[in-house]
C-alpha cells in the first residue's frame, strides 16, 4: 500500500514537473522538484521510475552552444535523477553536461571552484542513454578529466557534478577545452581496417617532421585499458630508425632506448607537456614481436604487443598514426 501509493504521488508530481518545463511555468517546477527531491532523499525512493522516462537525460546541458569555455552553474533545482558511479548513496541533486567529440579530438574538463563537497563523473556515448563510466571521483573537486576519441564517429562526452552529501548545493565554475589533432595513419589491423602505408614513404615522412613534433599513437581496440592508446616521442636523432619495421614486428633497442632516444605516454597531452612519462620497457624478441613488447607505465605488462607480419600472440585490432599539424 505504501509503496503503490507514494509511486502514484511520484508519478503525478512527474507530470506536474513535466508540464511545467513545458510551459516554463518556473515557480510551479521549483515546488514540484523540491517536493520529490524530499520524498526520495527521506523515503528512500529510488529513482528508477525517472531514469527509465528519460528525464536524467532530458536535464543535458549542451557545452557546445555555449561562448567560451567557460561558465557558471548552480544545482539547487536541478533535481536528483542519477546516482554516480562512486558514490551510491548520494541522493543530491545533480547537473549532467555534454559536448561532441570528433574523431582525434581530445576534451578535457574541470571545476574551477564550486561552494559545495562534489562528486564527478566522466563519461562517453553516441546518446546519453547508452553512455559508458569511464572516470568517477570524490577528491580533489577541481581534477581534470579527459577523453580522447579514437573511434572513426563522433561521440558525446557527459560530465556529471554531484554532490557527496544529500543536502550539498551551491554554485560551481566549469572549464573546458576541445583540443584538435590530425593524425596519419600509416598502418592498421583488424576493426581499424587493413591499411599499408609502406616503409619507404612511412620513413621519409616521419622523419622530415620537426624534431620535437615526432610523435606517434598507437590505438588498440583489444588491448587493455592501459594500452588502448600509446604515444611514443622520438628524443634524439632517427637516421638509424626504421620506423615501419620498428613498430610493426621487430621493436629493438639499438638506438630506441627508453628515456633516452624515445618516451612513452598515455595520452596526447602528457606527451606534450612531458607529464607522467611510462618508466619500464623490454625488446629484442626477433621473432615477430612488435610495439611495445612487454612495456608498462610502470612495470612489465605482457600481451600488449603487435605483430604487422602476423606472429602468433599479437593483438589483432590496432592502428599507428604520426602527428601531423602539432609543432
Amino acid at each position: 500500500m505504501f509503496t503503490k501509493f507514494t509511486s502514484g504521488m511520484l508519478l503525478l508530481l512527474l507530470l506536474i514537473v513535466g508540464r511545467a518545463q513545458d510551459y516554463d511555468e518556473l515557480e510551479d517546477f521549483k515546488k514540484a522538484s523540491r517536493l520529490l527531491n524530499f520524498l526520495r532523499r527521506n523515503l528512500g525512493i529510488d529513482t528508477e521510475l525517472r531514469r527509465n522516462l528519460g528525464e536524467v537525460c532530458d536535464k543535458v546541458v549542451d557545452l557546445g552552444t555555449i561562448r567560451g569555455n567557460s561558465a557558471t552553474f548552480n544545482n539547487e533545482d536541478s533535481g536528483h535523477d542519477y546516482t554516480p558511479s562512486c558514490r551510491s548513496s548520494s541522493r543530491a541533486n545533480e547537473r549532467i553536461f555534454k559536448h561532441r567529440v570528433r574523431p582525434g579530438e581530445t576534451f578535457r574538463i574541470r571545476q574551477s571552484h564550486n561552494d559545495f563537497d562534489s562528486i564527478h563523473e566522466l563519461s562517453v556515448g553516441q546518446t546519453c542513454g547508452n553512455r559508458r563510466v569511464l572516470e568517477c571521483t570524490d577528491d580533489p573537486d577541481n581534477s581534470q578529466m579527459e577523453y580522447t576519441n579514437d573511434t572513426n564517429g563522433d561521440m558525446n562526452v557527459y560530465f556529471v557534478v554531484d554532490a557527496y552529501w544529500s543536502s550539498g548545493s551551491g554554485q560551481f565554475t566549469l572549464e573546458w577545452e576541445l583540443i584538435s589533432q590530425t593524425w596519419k595513419v600509416f598502418m592498421s589491423k583488424g576493426s581499424y581496417g587493413n591499411y599499408d602505408l609502406g616503409a619507404s614513404i612511412t620513413n621519409r615522412n616521419i622523419k622530415a617532421l620537426p624534431q620535437k613534433a615526432k610523435i606517434i599513437r598507437r590505438l588498440c581496440a583489444d588491448c587493455a585499458v592501459s594500452h588502448r592508446q600509446i604515444f611514443y616521442k622520438r628524443l634524439t636523432n632517427d637516421a638509424n630508425i626504421d620506423y615501419h619495421t620498428l613498430l610493426g614486428s621487430r621493436w629493438a633497442s639499438a638506438n630506441n632506448r627508453l628515456n633516452s632516444d624515445f618516451k612513452l605516454y598515455s595520452t596526447f597531452e602528457d606527451a606534450i607537456n612531458d607529464r607522467n612519462a611510462w618508466t619500464f620497457c623490454n625488446y629484442d624478441d626477433f621473432s615477430g614481436v612488435g610495439f611495445p613488447r612487454d612495456c608498462g607505465p610502470t612495470g612489465w605488462v605482457s600481451w600488449q604487443w603487435n605483430s604487422f607480419t602476423g606472429r602468433s600472440g599479437s593483438r589483432n585490432n590496432y592502428q599507428f598514426a604520426y602527428a601531423l599539424n602539432y609543432e
